[in-house]
């Protein structure tokens, strides 16, 4: 009777068979803080139990230093693959969404590369308040003229240039006080006359950042896949502001090519740096003598 009953347990331990798995936590050395090898998706880990440090599979889990996990084999999926299998939780703990790190595929010549617009650009963005004439500009820091001018978040409010015939054109421009400023383009007699030449030039010594079409029959300011009633001019002033000014040619940008594709034209600034407003834009004296030799250098500087 032992010798029939065995039959039937040898035949399930065949079938399914036990699944071995190892407690660990990704990461090794203080705090965890070392976890990457180099290799996508392959991560270092240290075994709880034995303080063992080991390379594993992670295609399941984000790769978070200290994340407590769960190692082994899956024989539906990879089978012999030592891999992540699942986040170990605490009673009352929050899961951790299971997406593995993919950054570099919506990156520049990744495989599912993101299409950046301008208007997703959220520095000096105009983002419309819905059913209003109002839109919100986000924060950034600008040239106008001379100097350089920090934006706070605020409201701009285009109700009063609204007209009750016709159409035209409100540049939003922003002075050295930092509070925006509206100035109008002429009327014409309807939205379909409005062309960009119309848009008004700025102001001396201030920076043109968006152009509204205002008309009669508008409900509200619209951006949205209905209609567009904002025009993005931040990317034509390439950070300067206040018309082409001397300062123009001395105002370098880093772009950066990982790949090493394209040659860039280089330049240095020939007069003292400004400080610095945003980052990742770089400023240089002739004096550096920096080498931008596509050998030594993957971040280009090429001229705004």
């Amino acid at each position: 009777m032992r010798r029939l009953n065995s039959v039937p347990k040898a035949i399930e331990k065949i079938a399914n068979p036990k699944r071995i798995v190892f407690p660990a936590r990704m990461g090794t050395g203080e705090n965890y803080t070392y976890i990457h090898t180099g290799t996508p998706h392959l991560i270092w880990v240290t075994y709880e139990i034995s303080g063992i440090k080991a390379q594993v599979w992670n295609l399941r889990l984000p790769a978070k230093p200290g994340m407590r996990i769960l190692i082994g084999e899956d024989p539906d999926e990879y089978p012999g693959l030592l891999q992540v299998l699942r986040e170990r939780l605490s009673p009352g703990e929050t899961p951790t969404v299971a997406l593995t790190d993919h950054h570099e595929t919506h990156e520049l010549y990744g495989g599912d590369e993101v299409r950046v617009y301008g208007g997703q650009i959220m520095p000096l963005n105009a983002v419309p308040i819905e059913d209003t004439f109002i839109t919100v500009l986000h924060p950034a820091v600008v040239r106008t003229g001379s100097v350089w001018t920090n934006v706070k978040k605020q409201n701009v409010d285009l109700t009063a240039s609204v007209r009750a015939a016709g159409a035209l054109w409100a540049l939003i421009q922003i002075p050295s006080t930092g509070v925006a400023s509206i100035k109008l383009s002429a009327t014409v007699t309807s939205r379909s006359l409005l062309t960009f030449a119309n848009i008004p030039s700025e102001d001396i010594n201030c920076y043109a950042a968006w152009a509204m079409q205002l008309f009669s029959g508008q409900d509200m300011l619209r951006r949205d896949h209905i209609r567009n009633d904002t025009f993005d001019l931040r990317w034509a002033n390439g950070y300067v502001g206040g018309g082409l000014g001397t300062t123009v040619g001395d105002m370098i940008k880093s772009v950066y090519d990982p790949n090493l594709r394209e040659d860039d034209a280089f330049v240095k600034m020939n007069v003292a740096e400004p400080a610095n407003p945003f980052k990742g834009m770089l400023w240089w004296k002739v004096s550096t003598g920096l080498n931008f030799s596509r050998k030594q250098n993957s971040q280009y500087t090429g001229v705004i």
